[in-house]
């Protein structure tokens, strides 16, 4: 997000407020700042400073050891990061098997399951999804969170996913084309695979719809649908199956 408005004449991104948590997984955010060449608005970039952990509290990243950043030789570490002003950054490690799950007990949530989807699929939420998944004729009816609809007005973008991601049972992925190319739908994607990874639990749900074109897609994301159970659209059983994993609640 840096990078695409760095250039740009009225526009700079000031992510100096946020509470870097400096572990092994923000070494991808080292490279970058010591690699990349930016306009001199952006120098700030090289005196960010850690948050937490209370051992490297106060310390600028770039002048960090892996070793104090608690990484080792098996580490491995796979995803982009995504650098913003707007939201609080988390960073996480990739273990071998992001979406491995355990079952965990949730806490009583606002709704069932947040959708996470591109814009250019809403008419098959609106109009497919709502139908057969909320209304009482279809069967148990769930509580679906949709972006559209349930964002809080005058929060930003990135606080009201964490939120959604955070007050949901579930978060429904809905795999397409256009989804893969959305820089907003793979933030809700890692939000969420951050929920599931430190709740232990069956947070995530993979739908696919289409044809999905798996060259160079992310290799978290690709991680997951070789490791997990996904739902496809157009299966005998789909709404059945989709229905009872919402249903789950740990």
């Amino acid at each position: 997000m840096i990078d695409s408005f760095s250039t740009h004449e009225f526009v700079k991104v000031d992510i100096t407020e946020n509470p870097f948590f400096c572990v092994c997984g923000i070494i991808e955010v080292m490279e970058y700042l010591s690699a990349k060449t930016m306009p001199k608005a952006y120098d700030y970039l090289e005196s960010l400073e850690c948050e937490n952990p209370s051992n490297v509290r106060g310390r600028q990243m770039i002048s960090l050891s892996p070793t104090e950043l608690n990484c080792n030789k098996e580490t491995v570490i796979h995803f982009p990061v995504v650098v913003m002003g707007i939201i609080t950054i988390t960073l996480f490690v990739n273990i071998n098997c992001p979406c491995k799950f355990r079952n965990d007990i949730n806490v009583e949530k606002d709704f069932d399951a947040f959708i996470a989807y591109s814009e250019k699929d809403v008419d098959w939420v609106i109009h497919t999804a709502l139908p057969k998944l909320e209304s009482e004729d279809a069967g148990r009816a769930c509580r679906l969170c949709l972006h559209h609809r349930d964002f809080i007005v005058g929060n930003t973008i990135a606080d009201n996913i964490y939120n959604s991601v955070e007050n949901n049972y579930h978060t429904i992925l809905l795999i397409t084309n256009d989804f893969l190319k959305s820089e907003w739908c793979m933030m809700e994607f890692r939000t969420a695979l951050r929920k599931s990874l430190h709740d232990k639990g069956r947070h995530l749900i993979i739908v696919l719809k289409g044809n999905i074109t798996v060259d160079n897609i992310d290799p978290d994301l690709k991680s997951c649908l070789n490791s997990q159970t996904y739902l496809k659209i157009g299966d005998v059983l789909f709404w059945d199956r989709l229905k009872y994993v919402i249903s789950l609640r740990q």
